[in-house]
């Protein structure tokens, strides 16, 4: 993506288990550290933004969106 695409300001990637997430963050950090990463949810899948909102992790087992790759549930280390 970096490559493939010339100069970015930002880059938006899926927030799901966030390991996606994860490695487009040290990817930009290393190859592109001026792009900023934003991550990205569905709003009926919106675990991150609620976890990181409330501070601890809110586990989700009933996501209703067609993006079964953002069904995936946050772990601590992730």
């Amino acid at each position: 993506m970096f490559e493939g695409t010339g100069d970015l300001d930002a880059a938006i990637a899926p927030a799901g288990g966030d390991g996606l997430i994860s490695g487009c963050c040290l990817t930009s950090f290393v190859i592109a550290p001026g792009v900023a990463v934003y991550a990205a949810e569905p709003g009926q899948a919106d675990d991150a933004y609620r976890s990181l909102k409330a501070g601890h992790i809110v586990a989700e087992d009933a996501t209703k969106t067609i993006a079964d790759g953002l069904k995936a549930l946050l772990k601590d280390l992730t």
